[in-house]
């Protein structure tokens, strides 16, 4: 999804893995936030036959806390920096 070759099938279709982070992108989407930066690290791939069947994809942003280059004095004081990423599908 939005590369050159997306349009263009060919053998290897049937292994291809498509990357849903276009269609997040495109909706103003991101998976965490680094130091007030907002940036995609979560992913969905999906097969050439789900493509077909393909109809949103989001990722849970709404209350992310920013994630700090430095390390916390515990583990369990640092927030994941990782959202869920949820794709629907017309099955």
């Amino acid at each position: 999804m939005g590369t050159g070759g997306f349009d263009h099938p060919d053998n290897g279709d049937a292994e291809r893995l498509w990357n849903l982070a276009p269609k997040i992108l495109e909706q103003g989407g991101f998976s965490r936030v680094f130091e007030g930066q907002h940036e995609l690290i979560d992913h969905i791939l999906i097969s050439h036959s789900l493509l077909a069947k393909f109809q949103t994809v989001s990722t849970g942003t709404d209350k992310l806390p920013t994630v700090m280059a430095g390390q916390p004095a515990a583990p369990h004081d640092q927030p994941s920096d990782h959202s869920p990423v949820l794709a629907t599908f017309d099955f």
